[in-house]
């Protein structure tokens, strides 16, 4: 028996439009369990010619024995389908293959997943949340990163890393960009999310940089700058960057005390326990010795980095003035920011000062 159920009556917002069951005798085979694309089958586009089968799957939790299918029509439009049963049946396997897709592909955006798998914008984002709550992935600010895309980009190769999270740290490159005041002196430590930084500081003037990272000198903007200083040490070919003392030191070998108006900080990891963390001892004590030597501190970090601890913690949450970051932290760890009295500075809200709530 064939039937063709639509209820208009439940869930407005309801993704897929026809429910196609078919009733089978006991005993009668079925697909097996889990999402399986399939033709429409000759009876069902001779009866709906205007529907294309969009996936069948089997499930346990029906009654008798019984195919379940949800499909789109041509035009585009949709017949709603009653929530607890697009619950039961479909999303479970659209989730599993996300998040295959997901830890294959290592990033993916929220519009390329709803073109993959033929549903909404706000589906992919609702998987999305579930799928990082339990752990599977990591969510990013317009899609999804996977978990061993992030553990290895927190100690991978430079001109790997520059291509994870392109976008995400242009954006906070640019509200970095805006701390930094004309005449300022900066100390940048080593990654990809200082380096866009220092490619963003183009429209300032006379600024003295001290850094440790060995790209910075290129990416400065010749007429942002009066003076650049690297400071010495043994070299890590994996991040082109010098590890050794936050210091210099006069020709009679006199060591000079040193300070900056700002400490901009790029770290491995944010958490509300264990602060801010990177992977790397040597890096994480040359990074505590930058911020001491500050007047005022900014953490750059994009939201993959959220709610991680790596090796080395560099500091306690409140040792900075701003975390600066692609999207707004989960709950946890801005509660976290709040009561340290960080400055939280986003894309969308320039400024969300907790301090000012």
């Amino acid at each position: 028996m064939l039937q063709i159920k639509t209820r208009e009556e439940q869930q407005e917002t309801a993704e897929y439009g026809i429910l196609w069951r078919h009733e089978a005798e006991p005993g009668t085979p079925l697909p097996p369990p889990g999402l399986q694309f399939a033709q429409p089958t000759s009876s069902f586009d001779r009866l709906c010619p205007s529907l294309q089968l969009f996936a069948a799957l089997r499930s346990d939790a029906l009654s008798g024995s019984a195919g379940v299918a949800y499909s789109r029509t041509d035009e585009g439009g949709t017949v709603s389908v009653g929530r607890d049963e697009r619950q039961r049946h479909l999303p479970a396997g659209r989730k599993a293959q996300l998040a295959a897709h997901v830890a294959e592909s290592g990033q993916v955006t929220v519009g390329e997943l709803a073109e993959r798998f033929g549903v909404s914008i706000d589906t992919v984002r609702r998987d999305l949340d579930q799928l990082a709550a339990e752990g599977i992935l990591v969510r990013t600010y317009g899609g999804a990163v996977s978990l061993s895309t992030v553990s290895r980009t927190t100690d991978r190769a430079v001109d790997q890393r520059l291509a994870v999270q392109e976008q995400e740290k242009e954006k906070i490159a640019a509200l970095a960009a805006s701390l930094v005041q004309d005449g300022s002196t900066i100390m940048i430590n080593g990654g990809t999310t200082t380096l866009a930084l220092a490619r963003n500081l183009g429209q300032h003037r006379d600024l003295t940089v001290a850094t440790n990272n060995l790209l910075v000198p290129g990416a400065l903007p010749p007429t942002a700058i009066r003076d650049i200083y690297v400071f010495g040490g043994a070299v890590r070919a994996l991040t082109l960057a010098t590890i050794g003392p936050v210091s210099f030191r006069a020709n009679g070998g006199v060591e000079l005390d040193i300070s900056c108006d700002l400490a901009l900080i790029g770290v491995g990891a944010v958490s509300a326990v264990a602060g801010y963390t990177t992977s790397n001892l040597a890096e994480a004590a040359m990074m505590q010795d930058m911020i001491s030597r500050a007047a005022r501190v900014a953490i750059l970090a994009d939201s993959s980095k959220f709610g991680r601890r790596l090796f080395a913690q560099v500091s306690e949450l409140g040792v900075a003035d701003y975390l600066i970051t692609d999207t707004a932290p989960p709950p946890d760890l801005r509660n976290a920011l709040k009561a340290n009295g960080v400055e939280l500075l986003t894309p969308t809200a320039k400024s969300l000062d907790p301090r000012q709530a």
